[in-house]
């Protein structure tokens, strides 16, 4: 029984002779890929914004043009640009409130 316990080492004492060169090594070199990480986060908020605030009014005014039509003097492009702006600006307010904490 006795030297049954004496061949069972802890884990740690096992492994302490082993050089640890591996982590100096990563410990001084800069990770790989952070730019690639920071471009994906990047495009992951800024790639639907454009989207929420332009899909929507393109396709309210393709809707009026083919179903109601515009009045004079009105074209696709005036009903596109109207409807993104007011888009941008309420999409502007409501960030602005959220940074002021008001609006709750």
């Amino acid at each position: 029984m006795a030297s049954r316990q004496a061949d069972q080492r802890h884990p740690k004492d096992v492994f302490s002779d082993i050089p640890m060169e591996l982590d100096d090594v990563k410990a001084h070199r800069p990770r790989q890929g952070w730019v690639l990480g920071l471009l994906l986060d990047v495009s992951l908020i800024l790639l639907p914004v454009p989207l929420v605030v332009m899909v929507p009014p393109v396709m309210a005014c393709r809707h009026m043009e083919t179903n109601v039509g515009f009045y004079a003097g009105e074209s696709f492009g005036t009903c596109a640009r109207d409807g993104i702006a007011k888009r941008w600006a309420l999409l502007d307010s409501r960030v602005k409130m959220l940074v002021r904490q008001s609006g709750r």
